[in-house]
């Protein structure tokens, strides 16, 4: 994995969270509104999930599920 794709899942990453925090902060009780909270933190637990994968198998470590993912990435203490 080289460092050019990482630094790119980051800024995807970044992105994600930002578009998830504003729909967050602009929720009123509106059904439409939660539903694109819903998609807009499946999109960005996904991207996490990605960028946290890119990031362990440049550092060597393999990992084959979204939960494996983040116990490897909580054992060296990333989360």
């Amino acid at each position: 994995m080289s460092k050019t794709k990482i630094k790119q899942s980051m800024a995807n990453l970044g992105n994600a969270l930002s578009s998830l925090g504003k729909v967050v902060n602009e929720q009123n009780g509106k059904d439409y509104i939660v539903d694109a909270t819903i998609k807009r933190f499946e999109y960005t637990y996904e991207t996490m999930d990605k960028t946290l994968k890119r990031c362990l198998e440049y550092e060597g470590i393999k990992v084959l599920t979204p939960k494996e993912t983040l116990k490897k990435a909580f054992a060296i203490h990333w989360l």
